[in-house]
């Protein structure tokens, strides 16, 4: 079922078609945020080690946490989540007497997020990098999969209106062609 997002304060804008067809070209479609935690497991000895991250996924799980974004690297694992904070409590003790030489904290962070059909060729990432930037933001750290459809930037919580605002000029607003024609 096709779902059309418009803003109330400018009636005359069509506003975001979200349906299941193709895009016809790249583009960013719409830019929005969400308050989460970043839960972080770093462990020196994760390197090489295989658990880790079934072990975190069942605790998250278990205390019925809605996980938004993960990344990894050698030793640490974040998971962005929407919890409450006396759950996600819960969760750390879990994990830290589960993995007692691990370090273990949250952060509450925002996630903006830059969202269309197709970002082929668009450079959203250091597009919205230097939107943020230019704005006098600072992002937390960013992400991209590998499917051209979303790039996530985390930031302070207080820094999520300005910088849906920032992204949403850089990549909507201002013209969004691929880079082979910017000229």
């Amino acid at each position: 079922m096709p779902l059309r997002v418009t803003n109330a304060f400018e009636p005359h804008d069509p506003g975001t078609l979200i349906d299941d067809q193709p895009a016809t070209t790249p583009a960013v479609e719409i830019v929005t945020g969400l308050n989460v935690f970043a839960l972080e497991l770093f462990e020196q000895d994760m390197v090489g080690a295989k658990g880790y991250d079934a072990a975190i996924l069942e605790v998250l799980t278990r205390h019925k946490v809605r996980i938004v974004s993960k990344v990894s690297n050698a030793n640490t694992i974040t998971h962005y989540v929407d919890s409450s904070l006396k759950v996600l409590r819960r969760v750390e003790k879990d994990l830290t007497d589960r993995y007692p030489s691990a370090q273990v904290s949250s952060r509450a962070v925002a996630m903006a997020s830059a969202v269309g059909r197709d970002l082929e060729g668009l450079a959203v990432l250091s597009r919205g990098l230097n939107a943020l930037a230019a704005a006098g933001l600072e992002a937390i750290g960013a992400t991209q999969g590998p499917r051209p459809v979303d790039v996530q930037f985390i930031l302070e919580r207080t820094a999520l209106a300005p910088g849906i605002k920032a992204l949403h000029g850089a990549l909507i607003e201002q013209a969004t062609q691929p880079l082979a024609q910017v000229a």
